[in-house]
């Protein structure tokens, strides 16, 4: 916590990527093996206003003091410090024993900021709409493997944990999990509510965006390659299973069900 580090360089939202990673690295020579290290990094983060002496990049000039300029000479800080990280592990003797996960909770830049949109599509390419705004990195480096593939199928945060349980070789004997191992998964399906209303979904072909509204009829659907439109009524199952699993996800918050399943040895039904 904020207490176990020296806050000699804040940057934007709190200790600077650089520092903090430095410091990790200390903490983690105390630990008994096997760890798990779970690490936050900040300097990332909105509002994007790194100092010039921490900029790394050279923007075409209609990109300097802009919000897709500033965020990207943010995001290039972050991975800078990824990478001094990486080396510090080998250093340390620690890199060919350690699993490495780099994933982020969120995007940097929302559909929604007008400031951006027209320089986002020509950036990507195509409408910068959810299919693209949604995506973020899940990059999982395993120490004596030369495996170097791209799994395609559409996963979320839930299916971090079945994947690296998985991966360690580790059974869960958690029987509330939602999410799946995306080593092996065969389909995926992500739920969103937090952006966009809930009932609109992404699997491995469509993206569906339910209607503000609240109405099925005036939703849209597009295929998340192509950007073509596609007929919602061929979103209706998808839809319909996007609110069964958040109902469910929200009825065993309300009750406490974990709790029950774990304490009195119940069975979820």
């Amino acid at each position: 916590s904020e207490k176990d580090y020296d806050f000699d360089e804040e940057l934007v939202m709190g200790i600077g990527d650089k520092k903090f990673f430095d410091q990790s690295i200390d903490h983690m020579k105390e630990f008994e093996e096997p760890f798990y290290s779970f690490l936050i990094t900040l300097t990332s983060h909105g509002p994007y206003n790194l100092p010039k002496d921490k900029q790394g990049l050279e923007l075409e000039e209609r990109d300097n003091g802009t919000l897709f300029g500033d965020y990207l000479q943010a995001v290039n800080y972050t991975d800078r410090a990824i990478g001094e990280f990486i080396e510090d592990l080998k250093d340390e003797g620690k890199y060919e024993d350690s699993i490495i996960a780099i994933y982020v909770d969120h995007f940097g830049i929302t559909t929604n900021d007008g400031r951006i949109d027209q320089r986002m599509n020509d950036f990507v390419g195509k409408r910068y709409d959810y299919d693209e705004m949604m995506k973020v990195p899940l990059i999982i480096n395993i120490p004596g493997e030369e495996i170097n593939k791209t799994i395609e199928v559409t996963g979320g945060q839930v299916d971090f944990m079945p994947t690296i349980l998985n991966l360690m070789g580790i059974e869960s004997k958690n029987p509330i999990v939602f999410g799946q191992d995306l080593v092996n998964a065969e389909e995926g399906f992500v739920i969103s509510q937090t952006y966009m209303v809930k009932g609109s979904y992404i699997d491995d072909e469509v993206v569906f965006e339910m209607s503000k509204d609240g109405i099925y009829e005036n939703s849209r659907a597009w295929n998340k390659d192509t950007g073509e439109e596609v007929d919602i009524e061929y979103c209706r199952e998808g839809y319909e299973k996007a609110l069964r699993v958040l109902n469910e996800s929200l009825y065993i918050l309300e009750n406490d069900v974990i709790r029950q399943v774990v304490e009195e040895g119940k069975t979820l039904e």
